[in-house]
């Protein structure tokens, strides 16, 4: 495989489209006639080998359909937005905004929480705005972060061994490092100090995103992906059904989770003697919570900002949703948003 395809930083959909654009101005200058997606895929297999056309044109489809999805997103968050930005907070943001985040930066203000100090100092060398406190569900207490040897599973709660070690095969992984004292803070708290209002709130705290959550106050997020596990891989942390429980109760519905698929021994090894596990348990994923249009306290939500709110939604992939809310809804908050959607989206 060509090394502009396994070295290069762009996107997969920024290769393609360059690729794209310079075989449809070689076919057109020599033919004067324009490709269609196949034609365009015939070409270029010409010039890059895969192993499989087959393989190829599979990924020359799906790649030509994700460039039109982030397009049609874009334009119509564009239309929505006009100049203003959407409030995006990471918390527990060790490695930087996720990509979908990335994918769609111009639309967003992006803050990051990281209190370990030296994941803290390496986002911070990119650019970003770090707060480098624990979130949590009162401010100015003081927490203990034992960060342990994966770095990415350290946490302000002990581990549950007998779950941990079903959940990663062994313990060597959590082995203490060093410990830390973390000041705390709320998202209600950070909201008032800033005088902002985050309106896209993700949590991955390795167990404490109940808590976090609980930290709210008056804050009103249209999107909240939190972490959330089937059983307690930490002593004392809050579960699913409690977080499902306490966002329900503030305005929100759960739209979609996904756990992560797992058979046993060890992040999905294969069992002794290359026998497969017949099924196992996915005990950590992410679950996604949208304002609950259907109640009072979910429309509430809404109205603070119909216009943020839909066009989040849309980058989100929620695009039929907000269309169908504006369709069927005879709500005046959002009489002009589903026209507008019409108007710049294809």
């Amino acid at each position: 495989m060509p090394a502009r395809w396994t070295n290069s930083t762009e996107s997969p959909a920024a290769r393609l489209q360059h690729l794209f654009d310079t075989t449809c101005e070689r076919r057109e200058r020599n033919h004067g006639l324009p490709l269609s997606p196949k034609g365009i895929a015939q070409e270029l297999a010409k010039r890059f080998p895969f192993r499989s056309f087959a393989t190829f044109l599979d990924r020359i489809e799906i790649e030509t359909q994700r460039m039109s999805d982030v397009e049609n997103r874009s334009a119509i968050a564009r239309a929505l937005l006009e100049k203003t930005q959407v409030n995006h907070l990471d918390i527990g943001s060790r490695g930087g905004p996720r990509p979908e985040i990335g994918l769609f930066a111009e639309f967003f203000t992006i803050t990051l929480c990281e209190p370990d100090s030296v994941e803290a100092e390496k986002l911070r060398q990119c650019g970003y705005e770090i707060i480098e406190r624990a979130f949590w569900s009162k401010a100015d207490d003081e927490l203990q972060l034992q960060v342990l040897r994966a770095a990415s599973n350290s946490s302000v709660f002990k581990p549950n061994a007998r779950a941990m070690r079903y959940w990663l095969g062994s313990m060597e992984k959590l082995e203490p490092q060093y410990t830390e004292t973390l000041r705390t803070t709320t998202i209600g708290s950070e909201e008032e100090a800033r005088g902002i209002r985050f309106d896209d709130v993700k949590i991955d705290t390795e167990g404490a995103d109940f808590e976090v959550l609980k930290g709210l106050g008056n804050s009103q997020p249209f999107f909240v992906q939190s972490e959330v596990n089937r059983t307690r891989l930490r002593d004392g942390q809050g579960l699913l059904h409690d977080i499902s429980a306490l966002l329900f109760d503030r305005g929100y519905l759960m739209a979609d989770i996904c756990f992560r698929r797992f058979n046993g021994m060890g992040n999905g090894s294969a069992l002794p003697n290359n026998r497969r596990s017949s099924r196992g348990i996915g005990m950590t994923g992410d679950a996604y919570f949208i304002a609950d249009w259907t109640r009072d306290k979910g429309r509430a939500i809404i109205e603070r900002a119909p216009r943020t709110w839909a066009a989040l939604m849309v980058l989100k992939g929620y695009e039929d949703l907000v269309r169908w809310i504006c369709e069927h809804d005879s709500w005046h908050a959002l009489s002009d948003i589903g026209r507008t959607i019409e108007e710049a989206g294809r």
